[in-house]
């Protein structure tokens, strides 16, 4: 029986970040080609390219709002979990879908946090790539223990 939870565990936690991924494709409905379009091309202007501005200086800056922000979602999200929980009539199946769902808006917060630092990265020009990969490693690394509090009142409700 631990082996099994152990294994939903883990594709909980796979299946949470995957949930992060960018799935969007890009649709164009647009078949003609110049030749046979009655509208003339239009050429592409060289354009300043829009930069998004952040509020944040430093990685360090980033990594202590967001982390903020981390741990005082986990206490509520955890409470979400535990009143979902009590009213769960999907046994495993739903308990692991309801704390998927909560561990997904914690992926949510820890993903905004490493946006900003890529932005300040591209943007501002602030340090290395190594550099970049460190610090949303570290914040990577919050998201991670604040999803495992989640996770542990998944495995006490599944007993």
């Amino acid at each position: 029986m631990k082996k099994t939870l152990n294994f939903l565990l883990a594709l909980l936690m796979v299946a949470s970040l995957c949930a992060c991924g960018d799935t969007s494709t890009l649709v164009t409905d647009d078949t003609s080609s110049p030749e046979q379009s009655s509208e003339p091309v239009e050429s592409v202007v060289d354009e300043e390219p829009v930069e998004e501005e952040t509020g944040y200086t430093s990685y360090q800056e980033i990594l202590d709002a967001y982390t903020l922000k981390l741990q005082e979602a986990t206490p509520g999200l955890i409470e979400e979990y535990n009143t979902e929980a009590a009213e769960n009539t999907g046994g495993l199946e739903g308990l692991a879908t309801i704390c998927n769902e909560k561990v997904s808006s914690l992926a949510e917060i820890s993903m905004e946090g490493i946006q900003e630092m890529a932005n300040l990265y591209l943007h501002v020009g602030d340090g290395t790539d190594n550099e970049y990969q460190e610090w949303s490693g570290k914040l990577q690394d919050v998201y991670l223990t604040e999803a495992a509090k989640i996770q542990e009142a998944y495995m006490e409700s599944a007993k």
